[in-house]
């Protein structure tokens, strides 16, 4: 009986370390609170099946950050069930989920509405050398992928962002607007150094879902970046070999390799500022510094300033707003 309180004890103190352990790695990650609505489609756009396994796909996109909390998979099915039946339109959905998501805390909604997932056959004209007859040949299929993807700040009902996703590339919007009809199309003429197409609709479709994998995740980083708390600014020598060199401050972050980090990555310091209009509290992220990633170690990261250490050290020093670290690829910040 002792041995069997001892083991117990042991696996509650190895559970506690690890818990502990994660918690250093992850924990000054800013995880942000995200609700996938039910994706909206038309069945002239996609079928029900495929429909699912985007929202399962998307899904997963989500969870795999690390740094998104994802609200449960039934969040709004009830609405698009309400919305087929009075036959209303997208606002509604998009309005009474955005409803129910301020009543489960979420900060953002995220809604998927599908273009265009159907197959269509690719066919080839070929013509007879003796007799010149033509005839039609079907070599495969191929799918036009296409989804529209929609971010509503929870707080304030404001579009914070709006792409069409394709397996070919992702497409900035000003008002975009959701289609409801995709016709079949077939593709004739000759077609020359084709590469084999997928020899059923299903397989074409499968394969369109699998190109748009980089880009859906392209889509989920850029409107969900990774944002983490600073940890610590210090003071170091600029030339540990030279006592004299002078000093400079580095900026310490707590995730080490967890954050996915590379030496040399441009990240953008924030300062989170509470601005009163008609009488409530909105926050405002104002940018006040740029560092730039030195090394990364397995449980910290070290930059230095690139832009505004003063300031960054004045209001880190201050505590009067909170701060935070923003990623932002490079080609955002220079």
């Amino acid at each position: 009986m002792l041995n069997e309180s001892m083991k117990q004890v042991r696996f509650l103190f190895l559970v506690f370390i690890f818990i502990s352990i994660r918690n250093i790695a992850f924990g000054q990650v800013i995880e942000k609170a995200v609700a996938l609505a039910p994706i909206y489609y038309s069945p002239n756009t996609c079928d029900r099946e495929d429909a699912d396994r985007l929202y399962n796909y998307i899904m997963n996109t989500m969870l795999n950050t690390q740094r998104i909390k994802v609200l449960d998979r039934l969040f709004g099915q009830d609405l698009v069930s309400e919305e087929k039946r009075l036959n209303q339109g997208v606002d509604f959905v998009e309005g009474k989920v955005v409803d129910q998501g301020k009543q489960r805390g979420a900060e953002f909604i995220l809604f998927i509405y599908v273009n265009s997932a159907k197959a269509y056959e690719v066919q080839r004209e070929k013509t007879d050398k003796e007799t010149k007859q033509k005839t039609i040949e079907l070599i495969g299929y191929d799918c036009d992928l296409s989804l529209f993807a929609r971010v509503i700040n929870v707080e304030n009902g404001q579009a914070v962002a709006s792409q069409i996703i394709t397996p070919s590339g992702n497409s900035t919007l000003g008002d975009a607007t959701y289609t409801n009809e995709v016709s079949n199309k077939i593709v004739s003429g000759v077609l020359s150094g084709m590469s084999k197409k997928p020899q059923s609709p299903r397989e074409a479709v499968n394969k369109r879902m699998a190109e748009l994998d980089p880009y859906m995740r392209k889509f989920i980083d850029e409107v969900f970046p990774v944002e983490l708390q600073i940890s610590k600014i210090q003071e170091v020598p600029k030339n540990t070999n030279k006592p004299n060199g002078g000093t400079e401050q580095q900026l310490i972050i707590i995730g080490g390799k967890s954050t996915g980090f590379k030496e040399g990555d441009k990240l953008i310091v924030k300062e989170i500022v509470p601005v009163e209009i008609g009488g409530k509290i909105y926050k405002d992220e104002v940018e006040i510094g740029k560092i730039k990633v030195l090394r990364i170690s397995q449980d910290l990261v070290t930059c230095k300033f690139i832009e505004g250490e003063d300031t960054v050290l004045e209001k880190y020093n201050s505590k009067k707003n909170p701060l935070k670290v923003v990623y932002i690829p490079v080609k955002k910040l220079f």
